[in-house]
C-alpha cells in the first residue's frame, strides 16, 4: 500500500519542507529539508556516495612547527587591551560644546 503524500513526514532521512508544500520555499534545491519533487535515491546510490566521501576525505595532521615564533611582549598586550576597550562618543576631556550652547550657558550664568 502506498502512503498518501500528506501523511509522509520524512523523505531520505530528511524532514519535509512545509513551506515547499505551501508553495513558499525560497531555498529551492539548496533547502536543508526534503521536497516532494526531489528525485529519491536508492540505498545503493546513498551507499556509493558515502563510500566516495570517505575515500576522498582529507585527513588533517598537526605537525610540529619548525620556524621562528615571535613572543608577544607585555607592551603589545597592553596596547591590545586598550584597543579592545569600547569607545563611547561624547565622553572625552577635550569635547567643546557648540557655539549656541555656549552662548545660552553664558547668558543664563549669574
Amino acid at each position: 500500500m502506498v502512503d498518501v503524500k500528506d501523511k509522509i513526514d520524512i523523505i531520505n532521512g530528511k524532514k519535509i519542507c512545509w513551506n515547499y508544500r505551501k508553495g513558499r520555499c525560497r531555498f529551492g534545491h539548496n533547502c536543508k529539508f526534503a521536497h516532494d519533487s526531489d528525485v529519491q535515491k536508492t540505498e545503493e546510490q546513498i551507499q556509493t556516495e558515502k563510500d566516495l566521501a570517505v575515500k576522498n576525505a582529507v585527513v588533517c595532521q598537526n605537525l610540529p612547527q619548525m620556524g621562528f615564533v615571535q613572543e608577544r611582549s607585555e607592551q603589545d598586550e597592553e596596547e591590545d587591551g586598550a584597543n579592545k576597550k569600547r569607545k563611547r562618543p561624547g565622553l572625552s576631556q577635550g569635547l567643546v560644546p557648540g557655539k549656541k550652547i555656549m552662548k545660552q550657558y553664558y547668558s543664563t550664568r549669574p
